[in-house]
C-alpha cells in the first residue's frame, strides 16, 4: 500500500508539533531547524516518521498522533473521546420547526396587514419573530 501525499496544513502541524518540543527543551535550535527544513520537504507520511521516532507525544496527526491543541479552537483533543461535546447539524424536524414557526409569523404579518392594522402589526412581529425563534431553538 503507497502512503498518502501530505498536505501543506499536515506539514505545518507537524512543524508546530516540533515546535513544542523544542519549547519542551527536548530539541536544540539546531536540530529543531533542520527537522523543519526536513518536514517542509517531505512529501510522504512515512517521510515525517524518522523525525517524531525518539519523540514522546505529541505527534502530528499525519503519522497517527493525536490532533494538535490549539488555543482558539476551544476543544480539548486530548481529552478521552466521550468528554468532547459534537453538535450535530440540525435535521429534518429543526428544520419542519423553523418552518412552522416562519409560517407563523407569516400568517400574522400578513393578517394583520390585510386588517389593516398597523399599530397591531408592529406590536406583534417583533413578538412572533421572538417566539418562532425560540420554539424553533429548543427543539434542536
Amino acid at each position: 500500500m503507497t502512503d498518502l501525499r501530505l498536505s501543506d496544513a499536515e506539514r505545518a502541524e507537524a512543524a508546530q508539533v516540533l515546535g513544542e518540543h523544542r519549547v519542551a527543551g527536548r530539541l536544540d535550535v539546531e536540530e529543531h531547524e533542520e527537522r523543519v527544513a526536513q518536514v517542509w520537504t517531505a512529501r510522504y507520511a512515512a517521510d515525517l516518521r524518522p523525525l517524531f521516532d525518539d519523540l514522546p507525544a505529541p505527534h502530528p496527526a499525519a503519522i497517527g498522533g493525536s490532533p494538535v491543541r490549539r488555543a482558539d479552537d476551544g476543544v480539548d483533543w486530548n481529552a478521552p473521546r466521550h468528554d468532547v461535546v459534537r453538535r450535530r447539524p440540525p435535521g429534518r424536524a429543526a428544520r419542519r420547526t423553523w418552518s412552522a414557526g416562519l409560517g407563523v409569523v407569516l400568517l400574522v404579518v400578513f393578517g394583520l396587514t390585510a386588517l389593516g392594522e398597523v399599530g397591531g402589526l408592529l406590536v406583534l412581529l417583533p413578538l412572533a419573530v421572538v417566539f418562532a425563534f425560540l420554539f424553533a431553538r429548543r427543539a434542536t
